[in-house]
């Protein structure tokens, strides 16, 4: 009588479902049982060469020409130690590169993402002739980039209000700059009805600016410069608003003239604070950190930003935010 293993059941039930079906049948026909395992003799011997962890790889379900023996069972198998090897460093890449922005301050999840993203891109490029893109290759490029967007806002409104925050009152100018200049009625009305939705979203989201850490990040943050740059660039009625905004969250934004002497010290406290949150132990991390305190020293100031001290104490009676001085606030040269 012929009898059937459970591994050759195995590799009938992935490569040839129906002869399975025959073959495990309630008393089926001994030739019957005989007739399949004399068809799958040779299928099964390859199916058998191939190592386990590449039928794991392909649920079990090896490619037809493979157990035809139309592609040699052995180049098969080298190929497919070739593309592990390379998925494996290409994984190893995506995890450096997430420790990278991770280190930059984006959460885990998030940095993941975005280092999955790069590395996609990069395929495009390879896959690129005379690097040019396809029309195809850009669709997924921009589809990608769209991706990068969604999950860095999606970041800073989880993880980082101080960013989310000034992302919102930029586009909010930004729609303002646009129904001013003009265009058509349609488009200066979208443009509008965008614009108060984002200072709706702005105003209800800066209440949730609360706790001192919160405050102080969001201090620091708007005190580097790049963010001087984009307070300075906003349209005149949305930089009020918004220095109003922040009034009601005890972060008073004001011009100034001159150059204070602490704008130095802040500026590095500001970064000294910025390593201690994020991965300050990476030595690339602690290179561009250095490189940006020195860019931050040479700043010339054009506004000032304080947080007031309000009612708000620390467990030890004094001001919210005091950085060893004795003032009542802390002020905040933009350059």
């Amino acid at each position: 009588m012929a009898n059937v293993s459970e591994d050759f059941e195995r590799f009938l039930y992935a490569n040839y479902p129906d002869d399975y079906r025959r073959a495990t049948a309630k008393d089926v026909p001994e030739d019957v049982l005989t007739a399949i395992i004399s068809k799958h003799r040779a299928h099964y011997e390859i199916w058998q060469a191939v190592p386990e962890w590449i039928k794991n790889e392909y649920g079990d379900r090896l490619p037809k020409e493979v157990l035809n023996g139309n592609e040699n069972v052995q180049k098969f198998v080298k190929d497919e130690i070739e593309k592990d090897a390379k998925e494996t460093e290409a994984c190893v890449d995506v995890v450096a590169i997430s420790l990278s922005i991770a280190a930059l301050g984006y959460a885990v999840e998030t940095a993941e993402v975005l280092a999955k993203n790069q590395a996609l891109r990069q395929q495009l490029l390879n896959e690129a002739k005379d690097g040019k893109l396809s029309a195809a290759q850009m669709e997924k490029w921009l589809a990608l980039r769209e991706s990068d967007k969604e999950a860095i806002l999606q970041d800073y409104k989880n993880y980082q209000p101080e960013k989310y925050l000034l992302h919102l009152v930029k586009e909010l100018s930004r729609e303002r700059k646009r129904a001013e200049r003009g265009g058509t009625d349609v488009d200066r009305a979208g443009a509008e009805m965008k614009a108060v939705s984002l200072e709706r979203e702005l105003k209800k989201y800066a209440k949730k600016l609360t706790g001192k850490d919160v405050l102080e990040k969001t201090v620091n943050y708007l005190r580097a410069k790049p963010q001087q740059a984009a307070l300075r660039h906003l349209s005149p009625d949305v930089l009020t608003m918004f220095t109003g905004v922040m009034a009601g969250q005890n972060i008073k934004i004001e011009p100034t003239l001159g150059k204070g002497r602490g704008s130095k010290e802040i500026a590095r406290d500001a970064v000294a604070l910025s390593m201690k949150q994020n991965f300050a132990n990476k030595t690339r991390v602690e290179k561009a950190v250095f490189e940006k305190t020195r860019r931050a020293s040479k700043m010339a100031e054009r506004f000032k930003v304080t947080k007031r001290a309000g009612n708000v104490k620390s467990n030890a009676g004094k001001n919210l935010i005091s950085l060893k001085r004795k003032e009542k606030k802390l002020q905040l040269q933009y350059a």
